[in-house]
């Protein structure tokens, strides 16, 4: 089953997965990966530190991330449960 969350940009789709070692990968266009990446480095998480790729865990990503107001949706996989991922 696919384990990557699926990212709506305007400038395209991306692949987020969550290697074990932390942080987040994504895969797509390059327009649509630093627009993301921009987004997120403006974005504030939940302890007042600004959100990065690198420390993106995938809570922070459907929690701050889906932000239909900047044209970005999140959808995670079939699978996901939240729950074991409270931050």
């Amino acid at each position: 089953m696919n384990d990557a969350f699926t990212i709506l940009t305007p400038y395209g789709t991306l692949q987020a997965t969550f290697p074990e070692d932390g942080g987040c990968n994504l895969a797509g266009p390059d327009d649509a990966r630093t627009f993301f990446e921009d987004q997120a480095n403006s974005t504030v998480g939940p302890m007042g530190q600004t959100l990065s790729i690198t420390g993106m865990e995938p809570a922070h990503l459907m929690g701050f991330m889906d932000r239909p107001d900047l044209g970005i949706r999140v959808i995670p996989p079939l699978d996901w449960d939240d729950s074991d991922d409270a931050s």
